[in-house]
């Protein structure tokens, strides 16, 4: 909000305006959030555990379900002592969920379906 208002006491045209700005910082407030272990969602290569591939192919479902985030549970490679919360490397993601670049086309597809993608790391 302080851009827009910066921008009208500067005597600039606001591009964003104030409720706009709102509405984008807080879009948790009014998002439908689904939280999502990808493990146990869709099997997208048939080796019994749910992967990124399986729930790309799901996003057109979930979009139709209303949802604007999928909230993943941990993906990061852990020793799943903490039930995968002891992470061991924040770089990189479990090899049985997939590869950085089957993360990076879900999050690309998730984009143009306007939903967002958030991770969980404590």
């Amino acid at each position: 909000m302080r851009a827009a208002r910066a921008h009208a006491q500067a005597g600039l045209e606001s591009l964003v305006t104030d409720a706009e700005v709102d509405v984008l910082t807080r879009w948790y407030r009014t998002g439908v959030i689904y939280s999502v272990d990808v493990g146990l969602f869709q099997d997208g290569n048939d080796d019994g555990t749910g992967d990124f591939q399986g729930l790309a192919g799901r996003l057109d479902y979930l979009a139709r379900l209303g949802i604007s985030t999928i909230w993943l549970h941990p993906i990061h490679p852990s020793p799943r002592r903490d039930g995968g919360y002891d992470i061991t490397d924040h770089y990189s993601v479990h090899p049985r969920y997939g590869s950085l670049g089957d993360l990076s086309r879900l999050m690309h597809e998730a984009g143009e379906r306007g939903i967002r993608i958030k991770l969980t790391s404590w």
